[in-house]
This record gives structure tokens, sequence and C-alpha cells, in this order.
């Protein structure tokens, strides 16, 4: 059987607009000095919709293609009984999204991409490494998402998924102001800031 797909109907998209709408509207009363963006597919912001996991592009060399980070990071898992799956790069991210192979192949081992393996720990450190390699291949977008200063995104719930692009956006700023972007090139460098944030988190 298919996967069936849940609707967004009008009436949901504009429930969720109404609670970005108060959301920052909140955080301005408290920080009225600081610029919040809504990082998914509600954003009245342009930036804030194209720098979704499900459209920001990562280049993958050895393809010669471009792919959007939701699926690099879907197509690269590898589980106890298959994966990786980079034939997923090139479907739509719902397809991707929804390809049973993530679901019925058990448990994540690791990562594979380029020919090269990724521990899973710190969590979330290859989909964040991948996020923010994105922007910076994308000059003229991270360029405007260093401009604000914080970043939600109204899909996501406590308790929910793990990572995000908002706070991708978020962490890539940070390094940014920082002057630590330079370090999330190597993904070793970058494993080691992630790891101090999680032992910070504890």
């Amino acid at each position: 059987m298919p996967i069936e797909t849940p609707q967004v109907t009008p009436e949901m998209k504009n429930l969720r607009k109404n609670k970005v709408q108060s959301l920052h509207e909140r955080f301005s009363h408290i920080y009225p000095d600081k610029k919040v963006l809504e990082v998914s597919g509600t954003s009245e912001d342009e930036l804030g919709r194209k720098i979704r996991s499900e459209i920001l592009e990562k280049k993958i060399p050895s393809l010669d293609i471009k792919a959007p980070v939701a699926n690099v990071y879907r197509g690269s898992c590898l589980f106890e009984k298959g994966g990786p799956y980079p034939e997923l790069y090139g479907l739509s991210p719902q397809k991707a999204k929804n390809d049973r192979r993530l679901k019925e192949k058990g448990s994540l081992v690791h990562y594979s991409y380029e020919d090269t393996k990724y521990p899973k720990r710190p969590r979330a450190a290859f989909y964040y490494w991948i996020y923010i390699n994105a922007l910076l291949e994308n000059r003229e977008l991270a360029e405007q998402v260093v401009k604000y200063d914080a970043f939600s995104d109204i899909s996501c719930s406590p308790g929910g998924k793990p990572f995000g692009a908002a706070r991708g956006a978020a962490i890539f700023t940070a390094l940014s102001r920082m002057g630590l972007l330079e370090q999330a090139e190597d993904f070793e460098r970058f494993r080691k800031l992630m790891s101090m944030e999680e032992q910070c988190n504890k």
C-alpha cells in the first residue's frame, strides 16, 4: 500500500501563519532590537522558505549534481539491513521522505556520503554539517541569514524531530559571529564543536 501524505488545508495554513505571527510578536516584545526569521513553508519571508532543508541544495561532487539537504541526509543513511540510498538524491523531498526503506531496514548504524563514513553521534551532527556547508555554497543566502538573531519553525513541536533547518541556520549564524565557520567545513572539527555543545546541554 502507498504511504498516505497528510493534506494541508487552507485553514491549516492560516492557523500556522497566525501561530508564527503570535510567536514573533512575543519574541519582539521581549527582544525589540532582535530580528527573527521563520524557516518553513509557512514563512512570509522568501528567505525563510528558501533555506528549508527541502529546498536548500548541497553540491554532490562525485555525481556533479545538487540535491536538497533533506535528500542528501536521508540518502546517506546506512541502516542495519540496508543503505546508503544515493538514488534518493534525485527524488522530490516528499518521495525521498516517504521511501519505506528508511523505516524498514533497522536501526541507523552510521552515515555514508561520498564514500566516507560519518558517525551518528553527536546526535544530528551529520545533518547540521551538510546543512551548514550547503549554506556556505550558497553565499547570497548565507549573507542574508546572518543578519537575523533568531530562527523559528512552526512545524516543529516539543519532543519532535531532533533537528531542523531553523536550528541549522541558528548554528550557522552563531559560528559566523564567533569566526568559526571555517571549522564547519571539516566534519571532524565541526563534530568536536557539536560534542562540546552536547556536553553543555546535559
